[in-house]
């Protein structure tokens, strides 16, 4: 920017003159409107205390009712106030522990439908959510890639410190399972097949399956496999008495039976 000092061969001018430049003024005009407001102002670091400059080091103070629009790389090594809408589209870099108070969001929307959480070093409480009191109520711990349910210390990828209830639901037709854990199966008015899903697809999944209904009923209740796969060496099984049950787990190939 060329130097805006009034200079001594200059007359001392003010606004709204016919022919001659304001000079008095100049300086403020560099940055503010004729009105007194700051202009938008276009730099590759914007540091302040107290106003807006550029090129400083110091705590940037965004007044209510302002917007920043961010394009570009921010590193922020001091202090940053903003009590108005902020929009960064690039990184947001701080060299301290930033601390966002009354921060209200709808939704977290993150580009190409992925959104990455990744410390700089890994540790046993690297991402945590907790309530107002500060109880944990989710914790993923790094170090040991681990995630914990209500507790800040889990002992397996995956601890809950607490009850469980898993997805379960009625059939009284065939049908493939599904995303439900339990299935229970009702025969009274017809056959029930549930078919378990392919083996390889579903590697690790575990369903439970009880046959239910008032005794005795003339319909079966089967559980089969896909073409191909087996469970235990067979293709399918049946649940002929009233809450016979069967716990199976996929291995990748077939489907093992944990439990009758």
């Amino acid at each position: 920017m060329a130097d805006q000092r009034i200079q001594y061969t200059e007359e001392m001018v003010g606004a709204g003159h016919p022919t001659k430049s304001d000079t008095l003024n100049r300086l403020s005009l560099v940055e503010h409107n004729t009105d007194g407001t700051h202009k938008d102002i276009s730099a590759t670091s914007v540091t302040a205390s107290g106003v807006v400059k550029t090129n400083s080091t110091g705590t940037l103070d965004v007044a209510a009712g302002k917007t920043v629009n961010v394009d570009d790389n921010v590193t922020v090594s001091a202090e940053l106030h903003v009590e108005a809408a902020t929009h960064v589209n690039q990184d947001l870099t701080s060299d301290a522990s930033p601390t966002f108070a009354g921060v209200n969001t709808a939704a977290i929307t993150a580009p190409s439908n992925s959104l990455v959480i990744k410390p700089t070093t890994d540790a046993t409480t690297a991402v945590q959510v907790q309530d107002k009191d500060g109880n944990a109520i989710l914790t993923v711990d790094t170090t040991n890639d681990r995630v914990g349910i209500g507790t800040t210390s889990p002992t397996s990828p995956l601890h809950g410190a607490g009850a469980t209830s898993l997805g379960y639901t009625t059939i009284t037709s065939s049908g493939t399972a599904g995303n439900y854990t339990t299935y229970f199966l009702n025969a009274s008015s017809g056959e029930v097949i549930l078919t378990l899903p392919a083996a390889a697809t579903y590697a690790g999944r575990i369903y439970h399956i009880v046959r239910v209904q008032t005794y005795p009923s003339a319909y079966n209740c089967i559980v089969a496999c896909q073409s191909g796969e087996y469970i235990n060496g067979e293709a399918s099984l049946a649940l002929e008495n009233n809450y016979d049950r069967v716990t199976a787990q996929s291995n990748g190939t077939g489907w093992i039976i944990l439990g009758r």
